[in-house]
């Protein structure tokens, strides 16, 4: 019987985001082949965009399959199904035969790729759900996924497990389709995402507010910017960075003129990583005030920098943000709460520096990108083997 270890292993990376292009899948995507790397792995990863194969700084092989991709923040359905078809071309060809095993980030439309490469050179492969590909979601796709249920369910039967990055969305994954989800978490570079003198606001300045996010409906961002106004509206002093892009940038650009909200937020688009982590350091509160998430990782980035965090009263949150010890917990039916907190904050700095490091302690304790790696590797072990054992 063939013995596997969980070390020096071929891993191939599978997913059209990365390197981190729009949302938190192509970051977790680097991190987890990173940890990979480190731990004595060979790690390559398959991504969408064009040129020539290279080896990032940390030792990942990356291999662009030639799909176009035109904005940074999102990809088109026609450039995702770009990707799927020279993905599969790339797999069935000899190049894909060489790998121990796949991780594959979206059921859709990253998945049918690693089935592919199963079918054709038998490489095992773990399905890591992100968010919109799992059904229940993203209310404004669930035609699509009707549409796609049985390339979907075609995916996940074939596939040595699927795994889920909080509880809240691996239940809808299993209730759309008779699957078994193995909950894994986000991780955080703890070592990079830390605080800074810049964390300590000054005494009677205006309180700096932090939003990171693409600008899609699920945000809530124009919602958000409403609420801060009527803040603002109370004599509530602060100042607010938003970092991000997307599809509402237009919606998001017209509410802040609307209530003449000009002089206290400042869009900054999408900044590279160096310059993002300036921002959680500058900042003194980081909001999330999301509709739905899958596992948020700028909240995760945010605690990591020791900052307490106001979001969204949803289970991916709940399961981060412990209320009143890390941060709050705002109930979107009703908003106006978000005022007693910013109040809070505004009058009593010290109560948000406590929260902010306890908020970086449950990160220390909880969540690591070498813990998340370890995890991966662990289930893929104990699936493979039991399938050996099956088979002896």
């Amino acid at each position: 019987m063939e013995v596997w270890r969980a070390s020096d292993m071929k891993i191939l990376l599978i997913n059209y985001e990365y390197p981190p292009f729009g949302g938190g899948a192509g970051n977790a995507t680097q991190e987890i082949g990173r940890a990979l790397a480190k731990m004595g792995h060979a790690v390559t990863a398959l991504i969408g965009g064009k040129g020539d194969l290279y080896t990032d700084p940390d030792g990942i092989r990356v291999v662009p399959v030639g799909s176009a991709r035109k904005h940074f923040s999102q990809a088109s359905f026609k450039e995702m199904f770009s990707f799927l078809l020279r993905g599969v071309v790339w797999a069935l060809g000899g190049r894909g035969r060489e790998f121990d095993v796949a991780i594959v980030f979206f059921a859709l439309p990253c998945g049918p790729i690693a089935t592919f490469l199963s079918k054709r050179w038998h490489v095992p492969y773990i399905v890591s759900l992100r968010g919109g590909d799992v059904p229940g979601l993203v209310p404004a796709i669930e035609p699509l996924h009707r549409f796609l249920a049985p390339l979907r369910r075609w995916v996940s039967k074939n596939a040595k497990a699927v795994v889920a990055n909080s509880p809240s969305l691996a239940a809808l994954a299993q209730a759309a389709d008779p699957v078994s989800v193995t909950v894994i978490p986000n991780g955080v570079d703890t070592q990079y995402y830390r605080l800074s003198g810049n964390n300590i606001g000054v005494k009677g300045a205006p309180l700096r507010l932090l939003l990171v996010g693409r600008f899609h409906r699920q945000k809530l961002i124009p919602e958000t910017i409403q609420w801060l106004a009527q803040a603002k509206s109370q004599g509530i002093e602060f100042l607010v960075t938003i970092v991000g892009d997307g599809p509402e940038r237009d919606a998001v650009e017209a509410t802040i003129e609307d209530v003449d909200m000009i002089k206290f937020i400042c869009l900054k688009g999408w900044l590279e990583k160096d310059e993002l982590i300036k921002q959680y350091q500058q900042a003194d509160c980081y909001l999330n005030l999301s509709s739905y998430e899958g596992m948020p990782n700028t909240v995760l980035e945010a605690m990591a920098c020791a900052l307490p965090v106001i979001a969204s009263d949803i289970p991916p949150h709940r399961r981060l943000v412990e209320h009143q010890v890390t941060g709050y917990l705002v109930d979107l039916d009703r908003p106006e709460s978000l005022i007693d907190q910013l109040t809070e904050l505004t009058t009593d700095r010290r109560r948000g520096r406590v929260m902010g490091e306890a908020g970086r302690q449950a990160v220390l304790t909880s969540y690591c990108w070498k813990a998340v790696a370890k995890s991966y590797m662990a289930l893929f072990v104990q699936r493979q083997k039991g399938t050996l054992d099956h088979a002896v």
